[in-house]
């Protein structure tokens, strides 16, 4: 019988991550035990590479289910915007993307982003990891009466059924706040 172990804002903590599954019964040889991760696995803390190296074997061992949260909108937003030459806007820093782009790409120091080099040489580097997020993420997930996602479910009044909701509909109620609305 499949045991479901949920997350979510993991923000780069894997050993608080590994923890906190240790300490609820998660084994990682355990074919029945999937987890899920409600968005917000990156930014803020330490241990990117971590969290992304867990999540590819999850994958590959068919045991996670990723549900997509603001920061990996954040996380694509900002290799756009390095791409083009942009400099990253201050809500990189602060929210930790930058952060996290140092640690997949290896130079762990948040001023690589001053090297000119940078708008050429990140994106090659970074597209495994958007790679991995666009075919391994997902909106929402439903478990019998339950809905995972990472912040809100969009319910517009010309929405009879979240289902329906399109692509910028989840992109909103993932940065919503469900006690504003």
């Amino acid at each position: 019988m499949k045991k479901y172990f949920v997350t979510s804002d993991v923000h780069s903590a894997y050993s608080e991550l590994m923890e906190a599954l240790n300490n609820k019964g998660f084994e990682i040889d355990n074919e029945n035990h999937i987890l899920i991760v409600c968005g917000d696995l990156f930014d803020r803390m330490d241990e990117t590479v971590q969290c992304y190296e867990f999540a590819k074997k999850m994958v590959k061992l068919n045991r996670l289910i990723y549900v997509k949260g603001n920061h990996e909108s954040l996380l694509f937003e900002c290799v756009d915007e390095i791409r083009k030459g942009y400099t990253p806007g201050y809500h990189h820093y602060s929210n930790g993307t930058i952060k996290s782009i140092a640690q997949l790409y290896g130079e762990f120091s948040e001023w690589i982003f001053y090297d000119p080099d940078a708008r050429t040489t990140i994106f090659p580097k970074m597209k495994p990891v958007l790679d991995f997020i666009t075919n391994n993420t997902v909106n929402y997930f439903e478990l019998g009466d339950y809905i995972f996602v990472h912040s809100w479910v969009p319910t517009f009044n010309y929405l009879s059924d979240f289902r329906d909701a399109d692509q910028s509909d989840w992109d909103a109620a993932m940065w919503g706040n469900p006690y504003e609305m």
